[in-house]
């Protein structure tokens, strides 16, 4: 008995993708129901040689999939009026591509175009014509992406045109071709350029761009993603000269991604605090490779009662204190991606008048990190609470809502490791646990993952999608492994680094592999 076409449908509704491609070879009508599902939940979509007369044939079934074209490619899609429902476009430009009158002529059927991604391969110095493409932007685009591209001014102020509404600007790894934006924007310009832009992402290769201005001209900005380097938006666009941090532009931002790099382009952690005192309340902060002083983390302090989303990584500076009283302090907090968390800070806090004299006593070696110089410089009270870590009171964790918590746990001893598993049980709705060495250079004993050592108290994460311990040496047995496996029943990924003896590793790896197989998520 035939299957009607409509139940085929309502079977097609809810299968995958992968489903999708097999059901579809079953006979001639199920491929024809089902094709226009499959075409039009399509992640997407490689539009090249090989694959143009399939897809010419269902192009007009395409809506909101990514179509990834190979510049030489696009003049040869026949039926130009199928691409009519496309909204949303990835552009590859290679090498080998050129640009023609029929090649823009094609943009021209994309009436409801509202993202447009442009991937630009070819060498630096090849200005990519974005107005001879487009013949002007469609007034649908709503986001732009432009990666590697060689941006002329002419091309910037096409960007910029006040006719415009977009909502989302990205400019990564481009290369500009003034030498910074006061060339672009007019001072004298009383209404803003960019108003409706939520979302800006920078990061150049080479040229200044005046994040000042930009902002001055995007007031609406909520999301903000700045790349600084040496070799990009480096130190001179950090200076005084270049960037205003004036409260009234940054005031509107609820998500602020830093980000320098490992040659010289750090974020001067005095210019961070500028920025941060400037900002109202944070729902997101990312800061990495950058400065980061005692002032940062106070300025820093300003944001905890909102913050969601907190990531601090590769930063000269951030100490286990600070990592403790961010989850401490936080009650929102979702994703934490700090530095290192110290096993005594983890089951002993010192009140917080005494932490803050700490800090700020121990400002050079928290930017040094060398205890044994700089200990004479402190008060010798509170050198002596540093040391001998006088105890007032314990600070339970106040962010019960964790979902990721990436930080190094360092210099632990036998006796507290139970303790701090007690610490991290009461984060019940952790999906993923990284304890990680390479979040932060430390000595001593990391988290010792066996029952005998207080293990089981992690019963509770019964959500824990992800456990990693890479470079932390485990001595794990089988029966630890087993526990792991039945008491997470959602865990999908792991290090698998198990027993520091290559044998016994081997036994156990089979132990995960075997229960992977058992559930169906070994190969997927």
């Amino acid at each position: 008995m035939e299957i009607p076409p409509e139940i085929i449908l309502c079977i097609g509704q809810s299968l995958s993708h992968r489903d999708l491609r097999y059901c579809i070879r079953i006979n001639k009508t199920w491929h024809n129901v089902l094709t226009s599902i499959l075409y039009r939940s399509v992640d997407e979509i490689i539009m090249c040689k090989p694959s143009l007369n399939s897809l010419n044939k269902y192009m007009h079934l395409i809506q909101d999939a990514k179509v990834i074209v190979e510049g030489p490619y696009m003049s040869q899609i026949t039926n130009r009026s199928s691409i009519l429902n496309l909204r949303c476009l990835c552009l590859y430009v290679k090498e080998d591509t050129v640009f023609t009158s029929s090649t823009s002529d094609i943009f021209k059927f994309i009436p409801h175009l509202s993202s447009l991604s442009v991937k630009d391969a070819r060498p630096l110095g090849k200005n990519f014509p974005l107005q001879s493409i487009l013949g002007g932007f469609p007034p649908s685009l709503k986001e732009l992406h432009l990666d590697s591209a060689y941006l002329s001014m002419s091309t910037l102020q096409l960007i910029v045109n006040p006719g415009l509404t977009l909502e989302k600007l990205s400019l990564i790894h481009c290369e500009i071709d003034i030498n910074d934006s006061f060339e672009l924007f007019d001072d004298a310009d009383i209404h803003p350029r960019l108003p409706n832009i939520s979302s800006l992402r920078f990061s150049c290769r080479k040229g200044l761009l005046d994040l000042g201005a930009w902002l001055k001209n995007c007031p609406n900005t909520r999301i903000l993603q700045w790349y600084s380097g040496s070799t990009g938006m480096g130190v001179p666009i950090l200076g005084n000269r270049i960037l205003s941090v004036e409260a009234p532009r940054w005031s509107r931002i609820q998500s602020l991604s830093l980000y320098g790099d490992n040659r010289g382009g750090k974020l001067a952690g005095d210019l961070l605090s500028l920025i941060l005192d400037a900002c109202a309340p944070l729902t997101k902060i990312c800061i990495s490779h950058s400065g980061f002083s005692i002032k940062s983390f106070f300025s820093l302090e300003r944001h905890f009662s909102t913050l969601e989303h907190l990531g601090l990584t590769y930063i000269e500076g951030v100490q286990s204190w600070m990592s403790q009283s961010v989850l401490s302090s936080c009650p929102r907090l979702v994703h934490f991606d700090g530095w290192v968390l110290l096993g005594y800070d983890l089951i002993h806090d010192l009140d917080a008048e005494a932490q803050r004299k700490q800090a700020s006593d121990l400002y050079f070696i928290t930017m040094t990190g060398d205890l044994s110089q700089q200990g004479k410089k402190m008060d010798p009270v509170v050198r002596k609470r540093y040391f001998a870590r006088d105890i007032r009171q314990v600070r339970p964790w106040v962010c019960h809502g964790l979902t990721t918590l990436r930080v190094a746990i360092a210099e632990t001893k036998p006796q507290w490791q139970e303790s701090i598993f007690k610490r991290i049980s009461t984060l019940t709705e952790l999906r993923e646990l990284d304890i990680s060495r390479h979040h932060g250079s430390f000595r001593g004993d990391s988290l010792d993952l066996r029952l005998i050592s207080g293990l089981g108290h992690l019963d509770s994460l019964t959500h824990l999608e992800a456990l990693y311990y890479s470079e932390t040496p485990q001595f794990m047995e089988a029966c630890d492994v087993q526990w792991m496996l039945d008491a997470w029943p959602n865990l999908r990924n792991l290090n698998w680094e198990f027993n520091e003896e290559p044998k016994k590793n081997d036994e156990l790896s089979k132990i995960v592999e075997r229960h992977f197989w058992d559930t169906d998520e070994y190969y997927n």
